[in-house]
């Protein structure tokens, strides 16, 4: 039987919010991480100040993830380099004695554990609103504006939100996501006012949509989708979210609205589509392994990885119908799903635009070009006879030379071209590999059903 989104939501209305005693504990890792940054301040002395920020300075965190985010706020005459040497060093001083992880965003900050609780201490500088000279400068001015303008209602509506996008795959900033952060939830809450309000104007939601909190900072219509930040109006905060985690939260907005068997608190309601073993010949998966770095930077460098074997692969004439990418304990898996595995006999290579004088005599005079044109774009494309025979020989071909071959990021380019293997797509549905299984399960999408427990 299909429930009401009110009905799911009442069914939550407690399990949302931290309990008292969870409270009490990151409370007191707030304070004495406050205390830790202050007398790390005063032993560098330096002149700095200490503020809370993100969810956990906004009270909209869930119960388990409260997490502390603490502010070193230097004035904006140290200049935006001082953040990278004094300010690390500032931050370092302040979690001694804690297991220090350096982290990556605009610049680097630190993150560790107290008691249990994650915290992370971030350098940032004193600037005037629009002035910034890094982008954690405006995290104080987001606390400020937050705790001015969100009650009891709306936070409890931003946390049904990030439980309901967490549940559905879709919150998170990181690259490895690219969803909707922790901040995007508060501004729309703040938008809406309700979560069903928010999903009703979602379901309308389109390419030329602006969402903005102050309705009078909305400047020339632009052709993209914005939620602009209010604390920085110029900062479009859709900009890191893709436009497939836009649309599949378009979607479930709609979906939920009219009601569901599913718990969309609890459940998936896009649910993976069944590997079917006809196809699998038509998988192919390539692995190899990848030294640590910042989350961050892999998954960048690894979908840089796959977009260039993929387009690659097209242009030798073997059509990519999707790709996937995985990365967990030092191994990357990049997986294609294929419509055919043998191989045409031409391939189409795009040359210079008619205005590119210069490269046309070297374009068209090359041996492998059997004939040419030019397309309504005013490019010139050049048949030419295909040079490799199966998948797997081309495959075999890019990652000799990752680099120059398949355009792939050069961070990972050496260890793939040392450590890269393959393996067909039956073989890895069968085996008991479940991060390469996750990768063929991103191959063949969902299923056609919606909402199926």
């Amino acid at each position: 039987m299909n429930r009401s989104l009110q009905d799911w939501i009442k069914r939550h209305e407690r399990d949302v919010l931290p309990t008292e005693a969870e409270r009490t504990k990151v409370d007191n890792v707030a304070s004495k991480l406050i205390n830790a940054c202050e007398r790390a301040i005063a032993t560098s002395g330096r002149t700095a100040s200490v503020v809370l920020g993100g969810s956990y300075a906004h009270d909209t965190w869930l119960p388990g993830e409260g997490d502390v985010d603490a502010y070193i706020v230097f004035p904006k005459e140290a200049g935006r380099s001082s953040l990278e040497t004094v300010g690390l060093k500032v931050a370092r001083l302040a979690l001694k004695g804690y297991g220090i992880i350096v982290r990556y965003a605009e610049h680097p900050y630190l993150e560790s554990y107290i008691n249990g609780v994650r915290v992370n201490v971030v350098p940032c500088l004193s600037t005037q609103a629009g002035q910034w000279m890094s982008a954690a400068d405006r995290s104080p001015y987001h606390t400020r504006y937050m705790r001015e303008r969100l009650d009891d209602s709306k936070r409890f509506h931003i946390r049904l939100l990030k439980r309901f996008l967490k549940t559905q795959g879709l919150y998170g900033a990181e690259i490895k996501v690219r969803g909707f952060s922790g901040y995007v939830c508060e501004v729309l809450i703040l938008k809406y006012g309700t979560l069903p309000d928010l999903l009703k104007g979602a379901s309308s939601w389109n390419v030329g949509t602006s969402i903005s909190v102050e309705p009078e900072v909305l400047g020339e219509q632009k052709k993209e989708f914005q939620i602009l930040d209010p604390v920085d109006t110029s900062r479009n905060l859709a900009r890191a979210i893709s436009t497939r985690k836009l649309a599949e939260f378009v979607l479930l907005s709609g979906v939920v609205l009219s009601g569901t068997r599913c718990d969309p608190f609890e459940r998936k309601l896009l649910r993976p589509s069944r590997l079917r073993r006809q196809f699998m010949e038509n998988v192919v998966l390539i692995s190899f392994r990848y030294s640590e770095r910042a989350e961050d930077i892999l998954w960048g460098e690894l979908a840089k990885s796959a977009a260039g074997l993929a387009r690659h692969l097209g242009v030798d004439g073997y059509r990519v119908l999707n790709h996937g990418i995985e990365a967990d304990a030092g191994r990357c898996y990049i997986g294609f799903l294929l419509d055919r595995v043998e191989k045409s006999k031409f391939a189409v290579r795009e040359g210079p635009y008619y205005y590119m004088r210069d490269g046309h005599s070297g374009f068209l005079e090359s041996s492998r070009n059997l004939s040419w044109w030019f397309e309504e774009d005013g490019r010139i494309r050049r048949l030419e006879a295909s040079q490799l025979g199966t998948v797997k020989e081309a495959i075999k071909y890019y990652m000799a030379d990752p680099v120059a071959r398949a355009g792939f990021a050069r961070g990972l380019a050496e260890e793939a071209k040392r450590s890269w293997e393959m393996a067909d797509g039956r073989r890895v549905a069968e085996s008991d590999d479940m991060v390469a299984r996750s990768v063929i399960r991103r191959l063949f999408g969902y299923a056609r059903e919606l909402d199926t427990c």
